[in-house]
């Protein structure tokens, strides 16, 4: 886990898996604070999009950001 300003993210025992990334939320950022939480498949990013899309997910959007890239999901 790392520390609270910058994040955690949660690793799967031996690196082989799903790692869970959650974002903190800006300060002072006033109105609808929902948490933000990434996924980050251990297959290929399309792969683990196909999977959850499979379960219910709805892709959004694609987002890039500090030469990171990744979709908006919605749950079911």
């Amino acid at each position: 886990m790392g520390a609270a300003e910058q994040g955690a993210v949660i690793l799967p025992p031996k690196g082989a898996g799903t790692r869970l990334l959650f974002h903190p939320i800006p300060k002072g950022q006033v109105g609808n604070n929902q948490p933000n939480a990434d996924l980050q498949p251990s297959d290929s990013m399309r792969a683990g999009m196909a999977r959850l899309v499979t379960l219910g997910a709805i892709e959004i959007r694609l987002i890039e950001k500090d030469g990171s890239r990744g979709t908006v999901m919605m749950d079911p």
